[in-house]
């Protein structure tokens, strides 16, 4: 009788349907653990960006509570300041003076003020209720608070400045003279590679000849030639060439005055998106010597950080914004 054969189709369908099953098992880990995974990423992320825009949230909370509080401060102070007014009647110049300093110093980095303070610089000169000396008085008042406001936006431009690798960043000095020049072809720099000073108190440019600075990258060249000074009014007509310096061409020339009451945030120059700068009035040297023609313009250029946005022009924090958009 012959042994009979063990059946290995049955053995062989145990094997396969055990190993199968195995399988799956191992399959139904890995997607169970990268499914928690994936939850866990997700969570993270989104933890993440709900904490960039809380903390955008936080910052635009913050500027809209001082608004509202620099708002109801003035409120309270404008009123005993103006006084009761009959119609149609404006207030004494001395009390609007008061008043426009106040707005100015607190408010110079919403609101465009020069031409307030330019209105109220005439009446001062033309009022008849003052005398010349206290009219000059008067006007030498706004000036200086123009002066404060000018330098606390400088030391925000120099405080981004050094953020962004600058340290020790200072504002270009130019100097001209109340003279006719004679080298007007010539070109006096402000600095040469070696950081010598050309154009200084001591070696001003004259009228119509030309200062040149360049941009902090090298990217831009500027031509700067004062055409005219007025004395009695404080103000100084420039003339600007802007050129690209890489492509040697002339990007456009402009022609302005420049009061002292031009704000570095306000009154600025935009090239393109990277580009922008300003130039204001720093003092007069000898306005009250003669003869006129040794009185000396000291100016002031100050080149943005490209990535630094006024608060006028959007009141949000620049960086964190750049940061949210992954804009380098």
């Amino acid at each position: 009788m012959s042994r009979r054969r063990p059946n290995n189709s049955i053995s062989e369908m145990d094997y396969k349907e055990r190993y199968s099953s195995g399988m799956l098992k191992v399959f139904d880990v890995i997607a169970k653990f990268a499914t928690a995974c994936a939850f866990i990423y997700a969570a993270y992320v989104a933890g993440q960006f709900e904490s960039k825009v809380s903390g955008t949230t936080i910052l635009s909370q913050r500027e809209q509570a001082e608004s509202q509080l620099r708002a109801s401060m003035f409120q309270y102070l404008i009123d005993p300041i103006v006084g009761p007014l009959k119609e149609g009647e404006r207030i004494p110049p001395d009390r609007e003076r008061l008043l426009v300093e106040l707005l100015t110093l607190n408010f110079h980095e919403h609101l465009e003020f020069k031409p307030l303070l330019e209105d109220l610089y005439k009446r001062l000169a033309t009022d008849k209720s003052l005398s010349k000396e206290d009219a000059e008085i008067q006007q030498s008042r706004l000036r200086s608070v123009a002066r404060r406001v000018i330098d606390r936006q400088i030391t925000v431009l120099s405080v981004e400045a050094e953020k962004s690798g600058l340290q020790g960043y200072e504002p270009e000095q130019i100097y001209f003279k109340n003279s006719i020049g004679t080298n007007i072809g010539e070109c006096y720099w402000t600095k040469e590679t070696d950081e010598s000073l050309l154009n200084g108190p001591a070696m001003p440019a004259a009228l119509n000849e030309k200062v040149c600075v360049k941009s902090l990258d090298n990217a831009y060249l500027l031509e700067i030639i004062l055409i005219e000074i007025d004395i009695q009014n404080h103000t100084c007509k420039i003339s600007i060439t802007i050129k690209d310096l890489p492509a040697r061409t002339i990007v456009r020339v402009q022609e302005f005055t420049l009061t002292e009451f031009d704000f570095p945030f306000t009154d600025n120059t935009r090239i393109d998106n990277d580009h922008r700068f300003s130039l204001v009035i720093d003092n007069f040297l000898g306005i009250d010597f003669l003869p006129e023609e040794e009185i000396t313009v000291g100016l002031r250029l100050l080149w943005f950080q490209k990535d630094f946005i006024t608060s006028r022009e959007r009141p949000l924090n620049y960086s964190e914004i750049r940061k949210l958009l992954n804009i380098d």
